[in-house]
Parts: structure tokens; sequence; C-alpha cells
């Protein structure tokens, strides 16, 4: 059964020493500390060729999380070059682009929603 994307773009943040920040699956943990990161899969798709499946696109998105505006952007902006360097680290990801960012605030908890189409063979 081939990989998911979802846990291997989760994993591939977590290891990321230019953001070094705790990164979750879904949801975090009750006692996360901030700043963190949360990574879902929002849609997939699938590319089909004459040939059979080709690349999957997924939605993906990384929803950072913290105290502060300029620490969460901080971190939004190192997600974001992580995760357009993440095609040059793995044969399994041939290409990531960014969709959407959105601002938000919950009860004085920073967020940032970032959206990517990665295209991956997971």
């Amino acid at each position: 059964m081939p990989g998911l994307v979802e846990p291997e773009m989760r994993s591939y943040l977590a290891a990321s020493t230019a953001i070094d920040k705790n990164f979750y699956l879904l949801v975090a943990t009750q006692n996360a500390t901030m700043p963190y990161g949360v990574v879902f899969k929002v849609s997939p798709g699938k590319d089909y060729t004459h040939s059979g499946s080709g690349l999957s696109e997924s939605r993906m998105q990384c929803s950072c999380y913290g105290n502060t505006y300029q620490e969460v952007k901080q971190m939004a902006n190192s997600v974001i070059s992580e995760m357009e360097a993440w095609p040059s680290s793995t044969n399994d990801v041939q290409a990531v682009f960014l969709a959407g960012e959105s601002d938000m605030l919950n009860d004085n908890v920073h967020h940032v929603a970032l959206d990517f189409f990665v295209w991956h063979t997971l």
C-alpha cells in the first residue's frame, strides 16, 4: 500500500531545523505548547493519464497557531519556505504550490491557515 501524504508532510515539517516547532496530524494534543502547527488533507486528487494513474494532487493545509501575530506570521513564512523546498528533498513529492493564506484570531490565539497543492506519488 502506498504511503500517505499527510503523515509525510507532518514528519517533514517536524524535522525542519528552520522551523523548530511541533507539528501534529489532524489535531493538536490538549497540552500542546504554542507555537505549533497542525497538518491535514483538505481534498485528495488524482491525475489520470492514458497509461493509467499518474501523480496525485492533494490539497493540504498547515495551520500555524501562536500567541502573537508576529510569532505566527514568522512560523507561516518558514513553513512556506520549507514546503517550497520539499520537492528537492524527496522523489515522492514532485511539486508544491501555495494556494492560499488566511489570517485568523480566535480566543486570543493567532492562526494562519496555509493551503498547498502537493503533487506526489505517495
